[in-house]
């Protein structure tokens, strides 16, 4: 970050001050490090396991194996919607932290001025209310991260509460058995899970 910094233009840093910059830099790497972690890696080889538990759900039942696939592009949409909702917040945040962070450095700089003056008081209030803002939208953060969380869960609910319907109807007419279903369910888990954690790592990405 500090070598791009000494190769970026200087128009970049006519408006910014020490802090500014500190603030973009830091939300910068850390958006990066988030993406680039554990948790990614083990998304990509969880697709892996994804594909063979998909040719193995085909195998035993290709009725529950359309069902399941349904999933996919439901938990799709719902994920596509709640990621440019939380895109707008997360943008609407950085905006917020950086303003924070040019009015605190500005503040810092004119500490003399503030002194002189006698505006301690006014500059407390005002950082108090630029606080409250930056807090109000970290609470629609957690909001929309919640909400997307319960809805992936309430899919996968749903989805296993159809699979065991289905499965009912076909164990009555005798085209699956117990254990069929049990491995089913199994399989199913295989396809599911890293679906469902690539589309969360796609929503905190965005």
């Amino acid at each position: 970050a500090f070598e791009q910094l000494l190769s970026v233009r200087m128009s970049y840093f006519g408006d910014k001050n020490t802090a500014n910059i500190h603030q973009t830099i830091k939300e910068d790497v850390y958006t990066i490090a988030s993406i680039v972690s554990q948790d990614t890696f083990e998304v990509i080889s969880g697709f892996v396991t994804a594909v063979g538990g998909g040719i193995s759900l085909f195998c035993i039942d290709w009725k529950l194996g359309l069902l399941t696939l349904t999933f996919m592009p439901i938990n799709c949409v719902v994920t596509s919607i709640m990621s440019k909702k939380n895109f707008r917040i997360a943008y609407k945040s950085i905006e917020k932290h950086r303003a924070y962070s040019e009015w605190f450095g500005d503040t810092i700089n004119g500490i003399k001025e503030i002194r002189l003056f006698n505006i301690q008081n006014f500059k407390l209030n005002e950082m108090k209310s630029k606080q409250e803002e930056i807090i109000e939208i970290s609470k629609e953060q957690g909001m929309i991260q919640k909400k997307n969380e319960q809805m992936q869960m309430l899919l996968l609910q749903l989805l296993s509460l159809l699979i065991y319907l289905l499965s009912g109807i076909l164990m009555a007419k005798n085209n699956i058995t117990i254990g069929g279903i049990i491995a089913f369910q199994t399989y199913a888990l295989m396809l599911t899970e890293p679906i469902v954690s690539g589309l969360q790592l796609i929503f905190n990405a965005a």
